[in-house]
């Protein structure tokens, strides 16, 4: 039998009021290595504003701000997030578990979801960003080997056995979100 989904209760969040500053030296999240996090939190009604908030990630630096409510049944959030200077190769090692890419990593961030669950979340997920590495690679890809081992098989070039990468001095990613599907 398909299991109903029971309503979380907010009435709590709503009666609490909070004004507040936090700091924090180091910080672990899900692998990623954060310092120097900075943030104040401000709530009242159902509604929390997180401002002026900043933390030194990978040498670089996070810096943004967001809103969460839940004065209605739903919650409704959005946050926008500024990322300057981070390098991407160590992150993604360490939070995905992959060294696919490399480089130095700066993006903008602008999200809106509702909901409490993710399957709520990704259907009402929009937005936008921008993402660009500079000085970089994408790693276990050599476009130019490939192009030589093209000439190689008609014997204008020597084959190679590398498994590469692809190094770049920039690589742009602009992209938007609408109702949880990405479109770069």
């Amino acid at each position: 039998a398909a299991q109903v989904k029971k309503k979380t209760d907010y009435s709590l969040l709503r009666k609490l009021s909070i004004d507040g500053t936090v700091k924090i030296g180091n910080l672990k999240v899900k692998n990623a290595k954060i310092e120097n996090v900075h943030f104040k939190l401000i709530g009242k009604n159902g509604v929390f504003n997180l401002r002026s908030m900043t933390m030194a990630l990978y040498q670089g630096d996070l810096s943004g701000h967001g809103r969460f409510s839940v004065q209605k049944n739903v919650p409704r959030t959005n946050v926008q997030l500024t990322l300057k200077g981070v390098q991407a190769g160590p992150l993604f090692t360490d939070v995905l578990k992959k060294d696919v890419l490399e480089g130095n990593l700066k993006a903008n961030i602008k999200l809106t979801m509702t909901g409490d669950d993710a399957k709520q979340i990704k259907k009402t997920l929009n937005g936008n960003g921008d993402l660009l590495f500079k000085d970089g690679a994408i790693k276990g890809i050599d476009l130019a080997g490939m192009a030589n081992n093209v000439k190689a098989a008609f014997g204008l070039a020597e084959k190679t056995e590398e498994t590469g990468r692809t190094e770049f001095s920039e690589l742009h990613a602009p992209f938007t979100v609408k109702q949880g599907l990405v479109n770069t």
